[in-house]
């Protein structure tokens, strides 16, 4: 028995759908391309995001606190505005006298010390040009078992970063520390490099290395919820894909509103940036992707699906963004001036992965091939930096492997759609008719009229319950949520000193 044609106008019915189904495509992959290289653009500037972070004191006192002021009054009676590192040398006995030798030699040496300031280790610059007209001094303590070495640096000479990208104040901090070890060490004295100006070292330090640290622990924990929550081997890579860019975003728009004095940024806040995107970003992706697969069990064509997911899922993902950033905003009444910085910073990080999660999600998702060479990357990557955090086994050698293995990804996703676009089968072009949802998805792939195992199990039956007595459920929810709530009257909303925010022991302490 031979199939029947078509009638003609259902015929022209699909040639309609399939022509719509491609502009659909082909405006997906520009919004990727146009991701892609607004990613080259702003890529740079997010990644000077530290340089523009402030971390003295008054940045993170209240703004009204008698410290702030005294500070503030200071300026008015100096002509120069200085920021003290004090050198201690301390021992248990009296300084002999060839312990003061030693310090006074080293005294000597300061104006003369290279400071590191270029990313060679031959750039640099002498101390003195760091330094204001103030000469260094050092004062012995009364019972002689001590002396302190105080070096005044020119805030003006310590404002901007280096070219190296790296603070100032921890470069000076560094050099004298070193050069404090090597005077101190033969002649069994110690030395701490302490003060304001090295108390705004460590700061710099510690929230410094919190940065790298805080992003490869973010990543990898998200990286395990997806694929947990997915089970694929491939569908993960596009929500870590979609976050890594909402965070390049917020860090370039925070990075051009602090270098524009519109808003100041610390090392706290940017942590938190770093946290509060990927958590959100993440939260949107899965809300995205979920509705996405349910849409797929009642249409055909991917495209189809993924309006009706995207329709479902935009009034709630900008209901959650705009709430909590209207939230954060809140923290601008905060007396802290670290509480204001977080505010916007961490407000721009919501606002950044709304859009992305909005946008070159649902593109890529359309288009996951464009996400294959990254995935090959990070299947090779992501693995290494759990070995180089457990083992200290070099990275390197792995990101060079995983460059190389993109790269023969990358070629084989553009030769496929080369092929595509000039091979036909019965006079019918093949472009992008393959499925995306297939490798996506794999193994367990979503197709039209199969049954949705997402609508069995204990999370479904949970949910018929609430449908069946909503108004109980809501009522509890909200009496709890007020019984929690009455604890807020005992929360101590003091803070703690800025010798308390660091966890293992520094020299300023």
């Amino acid at each position: 028995m031979s199939d029947s044609p078509l009638p003609a106008s259902s015929a022209q019915e699909m040639r309609a759908r399939t022509r719509h189904a491609r502009a659909w495509v082909w405006g997906a992959i520009a919004l990727i391309i146009g991701w892609f290289a607004l990613g080259a653009v702003i890529g740079p500037a997010a990644g000077q995001l530290s340089s523009a972070q402030e971390n003295d004191n008054a940045t993170f006192l209240p703004a009204d606190a008698e410290a702030t002021r005294v500070i503030d009054k200071q300026q008015l009676f100096t002509q120069e505005s200085t920021l003290p590192v004090v050198v201690l040398f301390v021992t248990d006995n009296a300084i002999s006298p060839d312990q003061q030798q030693a310090v006074a030699g080293f005294v000597e040496e300061v104006p003369g010390l290279f400071v590191e300031t270029g990313p060679g280790a031959s750039d640099g610059r002498d101390m003195s040009e760091f330094l204001s007209a103030a000469p260094v001094t050092a004062v012995p303590s009364e019972d002689g078992q001590a002396v302190l070495v105080t070096v005044l640096l020119s805030e003006a000479e310590t404002t901007d970063a280096l070219p190296n990208g790296e603070s100032p104040v921890l470069a000076v901090a560094e050099a004298l520390t070193e050069a404090a070890n090597d005077a101190a060490e033969p002649v069994d004295l110690e030395s701490y490099v302490t003060g304001p100006g090295g108390l705004l070292a460590d700061l710099v330090s510690v929230f410094g290395a919190i940065d790298g640290t805080l992003l490869l622990a973010t990543a990898l924990v998200v990286t395990l919820i997806l694929i947990l929550v997915y089970r694929s081997p491939f569908l993960w890579v596009i929500p870590l894909v979609s976050a890594g860019f909402a965070l390049a975003l917020a860090s370039s728009v925070v990075y051009l509103l602090a270098i524009n004095d519109v808003l100041s940024l610390n090392g706290q806040s940017q942590g938190i940036l770093t946290v509060l995107v990927f958590g959100a970003g993440t939260d949107y992706a899965l809300l995205m992707v979920s509705r996405y697969r349910e849409e797929l069990h009642y249409y055909e064509r991917p495209v189809d699906a993924l309006k009706a997911a995207w329709r479902g899922t935009v009034e709630p993902i900008l209901a959650s963004g705009g709430t909590a950033s209207l939230g954060l905003l809140m923290l601008l009444f905060s007396e802290l001036n670290s509480n204001k910085s977080t505010g916007p910073v961490a407000a721009a990080g919501i606002a950044a992965a709304l859009v992305v999660m909005l946008t070159l999600l649902p593109a890529l998702l359309l288009v996951p091939s464009a996400a294959l060479p990254l995935a090959a990357f990070l299947m090779v990557v992501i693995p290494a930096i759990v070995l180089e955090l457990i083992f200290g086994t070099p990275l390197a050698p792995f990101a060079i492997v995983g460059g190389i293995i993109a790269v023969i990804a990358l070629v084989v996703v553009i030769a496929g759609g080369i092929y595509r676009q000039f091979s036909t089968v019965g006079n019918r072009p093949r472009l992008l008719d393959v499925d995306p949802v297939r490798w996506a998805f794999w193994p367990r792939v979503p197709t039209q009229d199969s049954g949705d195992d997402k609508l069995s199990g204990g999370w479904a039956t949970v949910s018929r319950q609430i449908g069946r007595r909503p108004r109980l459920v809501w009522v509890g929810a909200a009496a709890g949520l007020l019984i929690l709530a009455f604890f807020s009257m005992t929360l101590s909303a003091s803070g703690i000193a800025t010798t308390d925010l660091f966890v293992d022991e520094v020299d300023s302490v």
